[in-house]
């Protein structure tokens, strides 16, 4: 049945076609602008391909970036085990250019330009039975033009942190119009979901919880002894793991880390900088450099080169497995502009330090209350954090647990997810 858009919808389509000829006027001059359009350039023949195909009902499945895609992946695949076509679509060009491995999906393509030509011109050719979300990334113009057509949509893995400006004014009054067209919403927590409430009518919200950790299981269960890529990496001794690490984590986290380093020779770590570019790869390299501790990156190692003390990870899709030879985790973005995901090495069994911006992640919280993360306020704090945990192998022990525990406790989100969306599809 098509479902009525009010004003909100009509503004968007007004407003869209001016926002998006803004948008690629100014990638004339910004690489990640430029990367938005780069990944379309073959979507007319990835539409072709779309249009040609026929069979059982489609199910779209849209993610905004990498991570977004591994929570999205669980339900995928479960949707292609159940019969069901499905397509992956995405915003982000880190999926295009770093798309995970085994996704199950009949077609993989980025989502249209969200202006009313483009989207009407994709939702014909893929003619999807269905739309799902994952976690937050709802396109305006998509999505009131899939209302239009009475297509059910849903919102999965939903998260909506506290603060957020999608529930203050002026801006609510545009969100309540957009999630009011999703037909249901699985949220990853009980206060994501009253936030949700908020703007969704409080009958179609139910907690389901996180896919991704259904996918954090299945993928450090996958991480075989033997892997080739830990083989780079010799076991032993206690390494701390920096993952998805930003400038401004580095500032906190080099000093005490390489304070300890130079007490304990024995000391490694390995640091993955979460934008890879050479200033991001480089500022570590030259801080223990100074030090007189030796550093490798990633691409040498697998060049050949030998094991250092310091490796630094220029690479992607390879962070989760290193994990597995970490002794305790800190986690990036936290002295940014919020923590990345502390799935991994939980589910890899370290215990995660990190900053104060943790907020946007509902497992980062959960981590902290079992005692399975410690945060710190400032470089300070982070290093007598790290320097507990290096000398207190009790105590070190009993975080890891908890950490593993959290991960654990939350498995099972996928079919709790199935059964939210299963009465808006077509029976098979």
């Amino acid at each position: 049945m098509k479902k009525t858009v009010g004003a909100a919808a009509s503004l968007w389509d007004l407003l869209s076609p001016a926002l998006l000829a803004a948008y690629r006027y100014y990638s004339r001059r910004d690489g990640k602008a430029a990367g938005y359009f780069d990944i379309r350039r073959d979507l007319p023949e990835r539409l072709a391909q779309a249009r040609a195909s026929t069979g059982a009902p489609r199910v779209v499945v849209h993610a905004a970036s990498v991570g977004e895609t591994l929570m999205a992946m669980p339900v995928l695949a479960a949707l292609t085990d159940a019969g069901y076509r499905t397509v992956l679509s995405y915003t982000s060009v880190s999926v295009a250019r770093n798309m995970p491995k085994n996704i199950h999906a009949e077609l993989v393509m980025p989502a249209p330009f969200d202006a009313p030509g483009p989207v009407r011109a994709w939702l014909d050719a893929v003619s999807p039975a269905a739309v799902v979300f994952s976690t937050y990334d709802v396109w305006p113009g998509f999505a009131f033009e899939c209302a239009r057509r009475g297509l059910p949509m849903a919102m999965v893995n939903a998260q909506l942190p506290a603060g957020s400006g999608r529930l203050k004014f002026p801006a609510h009054i545009f969100y309540r119009s957009l999630y009011g067209t999703l037909d249901a919403v699985g949220a990853v927590s009980p206060d994501d979901a009253e936030r949700f409430g908020r703007l969704v009518p409080a009958d179609r919200v139910r907690v389901t919880g996180n896919c991704r950790f259904d996918q954090t299981i299945a993928r450090c269960r996958a991480v075989a002894d033997d892997d080739a890529d830990l083989a780079l990496i010799p076991p032993g001794g206690d390494v701390l793991v920096g993952g998805s690490v930003w400038p401004e984590d580095l500032e906190r986290l080099l000093p005490g880390l390489g304070r300890l380093m130079t007490e304990r020779p024995d000391l490694r770590a390995i640091l993955a900088p979460h934008e890879i570019n050479e200033a991001h790869v480089s500022e570590p390299e030259k801080f223990f450099q100074d030090l007189g501790v030796p550093t490798v990156r990633w691409s040498a190692l697998k060049q050949g080169a030998a094991p250092e003390p310091v490796i630094i990870v220029d690479a992607l899709g390879v962070l989760y497995k290193l994990y597995r030879r970490g002794t305790v985790a800190y986690v990036g973005g936290s002295f940014r502009q919020g923590i990345h995901s502390v799935m991994e090495p939980a589910g890899m069994g370290l215990p995660a330090l990190m900053g104060p911006r943790h907020d946007n992640s509902p497992e980062a919280l959960e981590m902290k209350d079992a005692g399975g993360a410690v945060v710190a306020a400032d470089g300070r704090e982070l290093e007598a954090a790290l320097r507990k945990w290096l000398t207190d192998g009790p105590a070190r022990d009993a975080a890891a647990s908890a950490a593993r525990g959290v991960v654990e406790r939350n498995a099972g989100a996928t079919e709790r997810t199935l059964d939210l969306i299963r009465p808006l599809l077509p029976e098979m």
